[in-house]
């Protein structure tokens, strides 16, 4: 049995958080969902959930005592309260979380418990973590008051999912899909000999891939020994006849023949003639 190496998938999520020492006026109390900023299809991942914010990721800004100041007071801090939010399902960018759920998170720095109530029986459910205040303060100057800055960072890893089945359509495609596993089972069309391609060692035996359709297959709607190719020697079905049907007759562009005043043949001899004339124009060399 071949042994498959599982990649796992690593996801940033940053986020900024400021504080300016400029009062505005209390406003009503708002949530918000701020996607981490690392990829349309990964943002769900891991989210920030913030009290009265404004602004986006990969920065949050707020001003001292504004409704986003948690502590509502003009003390040249400011008070965020955040949770950390997982595997949120987001129509919007397409995103969505992982089927087996998140296999490790990490917050930077560490003094901010952003993952307490995260703990891995949760990480593959939809859930919020606790609540954690992070106090950004004013940077003091002797002449000024500058934007304090908390950079947060959470580090999600993802393992990734592990298909149930493969569809292959083609021999190539079969092939490829043969040679990466021996575990999975893969359903393949348009394969001439699954023999010959070695997808099946013999129809008495075919392998670990191949799946018994005895169950599946009606065998009252194909005509007599169209299945044999596919039936092993134990009488059990592992494939399927597959038909198709093509429009007869030939194509061809009428400007083509308007330009050499040629005329769509109506016989098997005018066909053959066409052939002759279309081969003597400058520039063919086949003439279908």
């Amino acid at each position: 049995m071949a042994t498959q190496r599982v990649r796992r998938s690593r996801f940033r999520l940053l986020i900024s958080l400021l504080a300016a020492a400029v009062t505005l006026g209390v406003g009503a109390r708002t949530l918000a969902l701020i996607p981490g900023g690392h990829g349309a299809k990964t943002d769900c991942y891991s989210e920030f959930d913030i009290a009265d914010v404004t602004g986006t990721t990969p920065k949050i800004q707020c001003m001292d005592g504004d409704p986003c100041d948690q502590d509502h007071m003009c003390n040249d801090t400011c008070t965020f309260k955040i949770r950390l939010c997982i595997n949120n399902q987001n129509a919007v960018t397409g995103c969505t979380p992982p089927t087996t759920g998140l296999t490790k998170l990490k917050a930077t720095p560490s003094k901010f418990r952003l993952t307490t109530g995260l703990d891995a029986s949760k990480l593959s459910q939809q859930v919020c973590g606790d609540q954690e205040d992070v106090v950004v303060k004013v940077r003091k100057t002797k002449k000024s008051k500058k934007p304090g800055r908390q950079p947060l960072r959470i580090l999600a890893t993802a393992k990734r999912s592990k298909p149930d089945l493969i569809l292959a359509h083609g021999t190539g495609p079969a092939v490829a899909a043969f040679a990466a596993t021996r575990t999975i089972p893969i359903v393949f069309s348009i394969v001439a000999d699954p023999l010959a391609s070695g997808l099946a060692a013999s129809l008495a035996r075919p392998g670990g891939n191949a799946t018994d359709l005895t169950g599946v297959v009606d065998k009252s709607g194909y005509d007599a020994g169209a299945l044999d190719p596919v039936t092993g020697t134990d009488g059990k079905i592992y494939g399927a006849v597959y038909t198709g049907k093509v429009k007869p007759g030939f194509w061809y562009r009428q400007s083509f023949f308007t330009a050499h005043n040629l005329q769509p043949p109506t016989d098997w001899i005018s066909f053959t003639n066409l052939l002759t004339q279309i081969k003597g124009i400058s520039g063919i060399v086949n003439p279908i």
